[in-house]
């Protein structure tokens, strides 16, 4: 553990040169063609295929029910009946196989554990409202995220060389008190995050930047408390099984040591080997795709409603595409990812 926290020198790369600079304002729709592209997964065995159909039974089920909402929020009034559902169409369509599957994986190839998680899951998106439109993104999220990213302090920008989307977040960058609503605001773009996902592609990657900003709260009040911290990493490792690609954090402050050394512990052992500290970005991703501030090459600026508004044109579209590739294909729980993707129309970049 020492050596794994020990802090390292991360002095700064020759700048990118001007002449191939790139101005950009919008959100990147597509990942650069010499990225390297998945391998299919291998064709499950008996007993797993036995395990995913079992999952898929449950959730074909005409007389399936889940509740509204958790029997916590619901504690205390016992005069009213738990409120159930049956799955909507766009919770029929957020059962893909892939994501099945992942949830098979984190359960340890569990049926009845994956089917619990999956149906807390479901009760847990529909409390916070992410099956809200037709888009399948919550325009309450959105106008969250308007409210809280005034300073740009969390973008989707880029993808790396595994063609894995970038979640910048710039906490150097934080302008507003720790609050539900920064929840709130996070899981709009990791939502966001899968709708950039290109076929076959199931996570993302997280660029942290530490850099101080001037004009802004003091560093130390930055950070969130440790509770919200605990919050988040719960709702992502519940909720979000294997969407951790990779993260890479770089200009640490000596605060953030300290506060890395005390959530440490909390991590899923799976999700730490994917963790990167005070490395360049650059190693990991190629310049088009990486800001200037980073050796990259975008000169990116960012511009709060005109970036919110195209990223959200820009899910909507690829939502109501899947939306219409998962109808064509009978509506039924479990269908491919990469089919329900496929034949969307290539966009400019910037």
């Amino acid at each position: 553990m020492k050596g794994f926290f020990s802090k390292k020198n991360h002095e700064s790369k020759k700048e990118a040169l001007k002449s191939l600079q790139i101005e950009c304002t919008t959100v990147i729709r597509e990942p650069p063609s010499r990225s390297v592209r998945q391998l299919p997964s291998e064709p499950l065995n008996s007993q797993k295929l036995d395990c995913y159909s079992q999952v898929v039974a449950h959730f074909e089920s005409p007389d399936l029910l889940i509740l509204t909402k958790s029997e916590k929020s619901g504690r205390g009034d016992t005069s009213l009946e738990p409120n159930k559902q049956p799955l909507s169409l766009k919770e029929k369509q957020w059962l893909t196989k892939d994501r099945i599957l992942r949830y098979l994986r984190s359960t340890q190839w569990d049926p009845k554990r994956a089917i619990k998680r999956v149906e807390s899951t479901i009760v847990w998106r529909r409390e916070f409202g992410l099956f809200e439109d037709d888009s399948g993104t919550s325009s309450t999220l959105l106008k969250k995220a308007m409210a809280e990213n005034e300073t740009g302090k969390m973008y989707l920008l880029g993808y790396d060389r595994h063609r894995r989307p970038l979640l910048h977040i710039k906490p150097g960058r934080q302008n507003t008190s720790s609050s539900f609503a920064q929840i709130q605001h996070l899981m709009y773009m990791i939502e966001c995050a899968e709708a950039l996902m290109p076929p076959g592609v199931e996570s993302l990657t997280l660029l942290i930047d530490f850099r101080n900003y001037n004009g802004l709260a003091p560093p130390l009040a930055r950070m969130p408390p440790v509770s919200i911290s605990k919050q988040v990493l719960h709702i992502v490792q519940e909720h979000y099984p294997e969407y951790l690609g990779r993260a890479i954090l770089c200009n640490i402050p000596w605060y953030c040591w300290n506060f890395l050394k005390i959530f440490h512990p909390f991590l899923d052992p799976a999700t730490r080997p994917k963790l990167v500290y005070e490395e360049y970005f650059d190693n990991y991703i190629e310049q088009s795709q990486l800001e200037v501030m980073h050796n990259g090459n975008l000169d990116f600026f960012y511009d709060n409603k005109p970036y919110l508004e195209d990223l959200a044109n820009c899910v909507t579209e690829r939502r109501s595409h899947m939306f219409q590739n998962f109808v064509n294909l009978g509506s039924r729980v479990g269908l491919d990812e990469h089919i329900l993707k496929s034949y969307e129309s290539k966009v400019d970049k910037c």
